[in-house]
């Protein structure tokens, strides 16, 4: 049987009680090796084997539910090298409605931009990089902050370079999103954003549009045409509740590695009470993961500063007396200029009168 074939785009699946499915754990293994080919040629400068490296990676795995990081990394690669002809044929083949990767989505968000800002090509218009910009944003709102505002999380965020190959989980409890945000927005993506006029102000502008549409949006009645702008702004404002959501999926997840763990050793102990040094290496090693509750603080943190400068104050809105003042100030001026009109008519009477 050829397994490249029979089992294209599903390299990561486990096989079945039946024993259909892909022979593991031989076709992760083979996921893996390709993807440490790719790493070891992007690092040595060597782009094609790379992108071959990462192509056929994708091909096995698939974009259902990946088990590798090969779309990201092409991604990546594509937008590092300058090929958004490239990037853009791979994000629309590949990006599926509810996909989470920060990757791909603020990659596609930047290329819009650029296709219908920069380049005026047919087919990208002002509505739809708004569109492409307010689905980055759904999908991970503390990666748009953080892109928006650089300058303040590059002073605050600390041991971004601990983060690798983050990716959020499938389970949909959004664990792994804020490292996938802090990994992107502290790589090469980041100059890629900072060299683009104009990127930047336009992601703001839509990031504050849905911020303070919240305020004004939440008295009056929706329609069904609304529902995803209305989720979209509900992330955007509750950004601290994900996070704080974040937290708790982190602390549940330690606390039964630990509880696992803890049964795990006492049973080791009582098989033997001796262990060698390279096993507790080993193990230490294995308990080596990003510290989400580090970094949500660091991110609320640069959030707080961020509130105290007046950074989120909504734009003042014109009120009932501002208007009255307003007119009164326009009959005030209607009132000096007929006054003025009549006192000009009136010299003008005088004049001719002493003329005569």
């Amino acid at each position: 049987r050829n397994i490249l074939v029979l089992y294209k785009g599903q390299f990561g699946r486990q096989p079945q009680d039946s024993g259909e499915g892909p022979p593991q754990p031989i076709c992760r293994e083979y996921c893996a090796l390709l993807m440490q080919r790719g790493m070891l040629c992007q690092q040595a400068h060597k782009y094609k084997s790379a992108r071959q490296a990462f192509l056929e990676c994708l091909e096995c795995d698939g974009t259902d539910q990946p088990i590798t990081t090969a779309r990201c990394q092409l991604m990546r690669l594509y937008m590092e090298s300058n090929r958004p002809d490239s990037a853009r044929r791979l994000w629309e083949q590949t990006l599926r409605p509810d996909d989470p990767s920060v990757w791909i989505r603020y990659s596609a968000a930047l290329l819009e931009y650029v296709s219908w800002k920069l380049l005026g090509e047919q087919g990208s218009t002002l509505e739809t990089t708004k569109t492409q910009t307010v689905q980055a944003i759904q999908s991970n709102v503390f990666c748009a902050y953080q892109l928006v505002y650089h300058s303040t999380f590059q002073r605050v965020m600390e041991y971004t370079e601990d983060i690798q190959d983050a990716t959020p989980d499938d389970d949909n409890d959004g664990d792994g999103m804020l490292e996938e945000a802090i990994e992107y927005c502290h790589s090469e993506q980041m100059g890629a954003w900072l060299g683009t006029e104009g990127a930047l102000d336009f992601l703001k502008q839509v990031l504050l549009e849905l911020r303070f549409s919240s305020s004004t949006s939440s008295s009056d009645k929706k329609t069904s045409a609304d529902s995803s702008d209305d989720t979209t702004t509900n992330v955007v404002v509750e950004w601290n509740t994900k996070l704080t959501q974040l937290e708790q999926t982190y602390e549940e997840k330690q606390r039964q590695f630990n509880s696992t763990t803890s049964s795990s050793r006492t049973e080791e102990n009582d098989n033997a009470k001796e262990k060698t040094k390279d096993d507790d290496k080993e193990e230490e090693e294995e308990d080596e993961t990003a510290d989400t509750l580090m970094y949500a603080g660091m991110f609320r943190t640069a959030m707080d500063m961020l509130e105290d400068a007046g950074e989120f104050i909504p734009p003042a809105t014109p009120t009932n007396d501002d208007d009255d003042e307003e007119d009164n100030n326009n009959n005030d001026d209607d009132d000096e200029n007929v006054s003025s009109s009549t006192s000009e008519d009136e010299e003008e009477g005088s004049s001719s009168s002493d003329s005569d």
